[in-house]
């Protein structure tokens, strides 16, 4: 996909992030190490911050077959919401004779079942990804769709907080424009403040407020605040989505840095358009 060659891979650990270009559209791409400590781990986190998800399957492979069945569906369980999402299912490597035909992956991954979830939007193909059998009729699918989705849920955040329960700041991302709009910072400011008075040992709470220009979204956990402004015509729902994610995220680990970068690659921040203010101190 990056680089249009074949290259013999080698085994992915933990995570690597690319950008990949198909068609007039750049995908970013999370390739996701497949050795059981990381499908237990960093699976969820990813695959919930997604538009949906490529699962790769070796058609040749008829030994691994059932565990695959079984990570298959723990993706679409983590997955399955209440918004529309994608699932290309691309059984590879059709250019050998061992490959399994396609209506036997259907059967053996129970892959049928997928026309019960209404908010799903799928597709299989066998592809050869050493050949490039099928491989363009797949990534235009990805595209097609993708673009369909985007335009219903992308988002442009102006502010994005980290505080404390008691509302003081511990990471803050603003859109370099914000810092010339005094107003507007403190009256998020003043928002994240009000409801940590207001949700004062509680979690789980959800808070929406709305100006003429702008949406304040603002929840708890027991630990932390989280916040951010949106326009108007942008979707709550998707920014709800994003920061649930970065709330588990944050919630597994105690490195700012990394929750740092997981926030601009949740949020798709331009970076050298923001302005980040950290005030927080690694634990240890």
């Amino acid at each position: 996909m990056i680089t249009g060659e074949f290259s013999d891979p080698t085994p992915t650990l933990g995570v690597n992030f690319e950008k990949a270009r198909i068609g007039d559209a750049q995908f970013d791409v999370f390739d996701l190490g497949g050795h059981e400590v990381y499908r237990q781990t960093i699976w969820e986190n990813y695959i919930k911050l997604s538009y949906g998800f490529i699962f790769v399957v070796d058609s040749t492979d008829k030994t691994s077959i059932h565990q695959a069945k079984e990570e298959f569906w723990k993706s679409v369980d983590i997955k399955e919401s209440d918004d529309e999402f994608l699932i290309l299912f691309l059984c590879n490597k059709s250019d050998l004779k061992e490959s399994m035909d396609l209506e036997t992956m259907v059967k053996e991954l129970d892959l049928y079942k997928l026309a019960k979830i209404p908010n799903a939007s799928y597709q299989f193909f066998k592809v050869s990804l050493k050949t490039g059998e099928n491989y363009h009729y797949a990534m235009d699918w990805l595209h097609n769709k993708t673009s369909k989705l985007i335009e219903k849920r992308e988002i442009n955040p102006l502010m994005f907080l980290i505080a404390q329960r008691e509302g003081l700041p511990i990471l803050s991302i603003d859109r370099t424009e914000v810092q010339h709009d005094p107003y507007l910072i403190s009256g998020f400011l003043s928002a994240v403040k009000g409801f940590a008075t207001e949700v004062f040992r509680e979690e789980g709470v959800l808070q929406f407020i709305m100006s003429d220009k702008h949406k304040y979204i603002i929840s708890a956990t027991e630990k932390s605040i989280y916040a951010t402004l949106i326009g108007i015509n942008e979707s709550q729902e998707e920014a709800r989505r994003i920061m649930d994610v970065i709330k588990e995220f944050h919630e597994e680990t105690k490195d700012y840095e990394s929750l740092e970068i997981f926030v601009a690659r949740a949020f798709k921040l331009d970076m050298q358009k923001y302005i980040v203010n950290r005030e927080y101190e690694q634990e240890a």
